[in-house]
């Protein structure tokens, strides 16, 4: 899908994109502010600069397991974003790519420890304006996050897995 694919298609709700797509440009669905739900393709391996800028009616977004970067400002403002699925293949989050996300409050992740989380570059860029004493990727970094678990831990803490219909469920 090129760069400003469908930018600014502001009555277009939803979207299931076929496996065989390798590629979603730059501000492919920058505001597509009705966007509700959209399948990632499984191919994909990098969410690219403000793909997802102000998809303001984005609520929770599943990342597949190639994705490897999720670029600088792929999902700012999407301030009804609540919940996003993140793959341990996820190694570096660029500069103000939750930005606004203001209701963002679970991350569900798919490595089972801090220590796979911490692998995890997460640009926190205090320069830009208007960001006074939070980042760009603040919601994301103080959300509260949930680690995978095939079976019901024996231990105290947070943590998710797949239900018998395939959606996210918390231990």
């Amino acid at each position: 899908i090129g760069e400003y694919a469908f930018d600014g298609c502001t009555n277009l709700v939803s979207i299931n994109l076929p496996n065989s797509i390798t590629s979603i440009g730059k501000y492919a669905f920058c505001d597509c502010v009705a966007l509700r739900s959209i399948d990632i393709p499984d191919n994909i391996t990098s969410i690219e600069e403000y793909v997802f800028y102000n998809c303001d009616a984005l609520k929770n977004v599943t990342i597949p397991d190639a994705v490897n970067s999720i670029k600088s400002y792929a999902f700012a403002l999407c301030s009804n974003l609540k919940s996003i699925v993140l793959p341990t293949s996820v190694r570096s989050i660029g500069k103000c790519a939750f930005y606004t996300c203001s209701v963002l409050e679970k991350v569900y992740f798919k490595g089972v420890s801090a220590y796979e989380w911490n692998r995890i570059s997460i640009n926190s860029d205090r320069t830009h304006e208007g960001f006074g004493a939070s980042d760009g990727n603040y919601k994301l970094n103080y959300a509260t996050r949930y680690y995978y678990s095939e079976t019901e831990p024996t231990i105290s803490g947070n943590y998710w897995h797949y239900d018998e219909n395939g959606e996210v469920a918390i231990w």
